[in-house]
């Protein structure tokens, strides 16, 4: 697991992030941060469904049905398409929905959010969640876990629902699996503290399905797109597509297939 964070970025690269002069290059960086060990989450979760035998072909045509794939490695981007889609749902809410809106006037709000930032991005999360199980990333973890690990999806994976029983209760399982995805959930939580520190509010959206391909905002995956013979649409989104900062916007890399 140790192994597995240092591949995906240390925790020292975000010891350059300071209040005082926050800028969209800190979010970029703490986004890229986020994303690399989604990636090795997915490997790892993809690893543990073919050892439960699971139809692969079958999950990826549940994420986004009719998908028609130039190149069978691109399937990978379906299953980031999944995972970011589910751990950023409600990521434009101060608390990611999971109970009422954080009182106090915006400046107070901002210090809240870059200290639990600064508290949270190089705590060792498991002994943190244990021993404030009610604190907001604790809810939050409890509250992701639940909505995106079905419970086929665990029983699958371990034979039993034992973790999903312990989140339930409010506690965190000590399994690698579970470890593996509060890391994710840290991470978005890092993202999200870092969204709600600026002065002026960073924003995410997804393009709607069935939109058009825009080479201003959006990069393709396949090679020259625009001699095909077709309209060109959006299936799915595997990142944030935009990421809105005053009038000023971040170019993200949205994929198409």
């Amino acid at each position: 697991m140790e192994k597995k964070m240092n591949e995906s970025g240390s925790f020292s690269v975000l010891n350059t992030v300071k209040f005082s002069d926050l800028n969209l290059k800190d979010f970029v960086l703490v986004l890229h941060y986020a994303l690399r060990f989604v990636r090795n989450f997915l490997k790892h979760m993809v690893r543990e469904m073919e050892s439960a035998n699971w139809d692969i072909e079958a999950f990826v045509n549940a994420i986004q049905p009719c998908v028609i794939f130039s190149n069978g490695n691109h399937k990978a981007f379906m299953y980031e398409s999944f995972v970011c889609r589910e751990i950023l749902s409600g990521f434009n809410d101060p608390v990611f929905s999971i109970e009422q809106i954080l009182p106090g006037e915006k400046h107070h709000r901002r210090i809240f959010f870059f200290e639990e930032f600064k508290r949270l991005k190089s705590a060792n999360l498991m002994h943190f969640v244990k021993q404030n199980p009610d604190s907001l990333l604790g809810k939050f973890l409890r509250s992701k876990y639940l909505q995106f690990v079905h419970p086929k999806m665990e029983f699958s994976f371990s034979r039993n629902l034992n973790q999903r029983k312990m989140v339930n209760f409010g506690e965190f399982p000590g399994t690698e699996f579970f470890k593996m995805f509060a890391e994710i959930g840290r991470r978005i939580w890092l993202l999200h503290c870092l969204a709600f520190s600026f002065d002026n509010e960073v924003r995410i959206f997804q393009v709607k399905q069935s939109a058009k391909f825009s080479e201003v905002y959006m990069e393709s995956v396949v090679e020259d797109i625009f001699t095909m013979d077709f309209r060109v649409i959006i299936l799915y989104f595997e990142t944030p597509t935009r990421l809105f900062w005053s009038t000023s916007f971040f170019r993200h890399k949205p994929m198409l297939f």
